[in-house]
């Protein structure tokens, strides 16, 4: 019984890496994706501050049409002082004139700030460039060794298998179709130490006759509580 016991916890001690192995390949396409992921979030990063600085472009343009067109407006009403006939007609001339004036200086001050903006734009765009490259240039080893991982990973899975099939050979049939069932109805280890009175798998107190039979090594003892195969802590 304890070779059995031994051979039981060989596949177990199997079936832990194959888990292990089966969940870590299960998670390397999503950690490719993130890598992708983070690549992408670079690339939508750039583009964002090139858009902003495309627009404050725009803006620029705006103003600087705006000052020509006042310019010109002032430069007309000038051309018109000489035909005024009358003081409210001058006057309401000279307003006008000062008007497109005020609106001239407002756009100059807006174009301060936005050159201002432009060129904090222009260090964020060379900033994000760098990073892009950075990231660009890792990207591919990073998802190579992600690659490398998977196919090492295949191959000892393929090689864990196999060596847990060859061990079932040998292992009665009742006590494996047992270990099955624990292992199918019991989140994890199907076979677990005892620890002074306790079954370290459901932490209940165990019969002492249990106790000693598992100290004893020469029969299968399984907890009453939560059917797991029980054993004495490894050395």
């Amino acid at each position: 019984m304890k070779e059995t016991l031994e051979q039981l916890l060989a596949v177990q001690e199997h079936d832990r890496q194959i888990m292990r192995f089966e969940r870590e390949m299960k998670d390397i396409p999503a950690r490719k994706e993130d890598i992708r992921e983070h690549v992408n979030d670079a690339r939508q990063a750039l583009e964002d501050a090139r858009e902003k600085l495309k627009s404050a472009t725009v803006k620029m343009k705006d103003i600087e049409i705006g000052v020509d067109a006042s310019k010109d407006k002032i430069s007309a009403h000038q051309r018109q002082e000489s035909d005024v006939k009358t003081n409210a007609e001058y006057t309401a001339l000279q307003r006008e004139i000062f008007q497109l004036k005020q609106k001239i200086m407002k756009y100059e001050d807006d174009e301060l700030v936005i050159m201002e903006d432009m060129e904090k734009m222009r260090v964020l765009i060379a900033v994000r460039e760098e990073e892009l490259t950075e990231q660009e240039s890792h990207i591919q080893e990073d998802i190579d060794i992600l690659n490398e991982r998977m196919a090492e990973l295949s191959v000892n899975l393929e090689r864990l298998k196999k060596e847990r099939a060859e061990l079932v050979e040998s292992i009665d049939p009742k006590w494996l179709a047992r270990y099955e069932r624990a292992v199918q109805h019991r989140a994890g280890p199907a076979i677990v130490s005892v620890e002074g009175k306790t079954c370290t798998g459901c932490h209940m107190a165990l019969p002492p006759q249990s106790i000693q039979n598992v100290k004893r090594g020469q029969t299968i003892e399984i907890c009453d509580f939560c059917g797991r195969f029980l054993c004495m802590p490894s050395k």
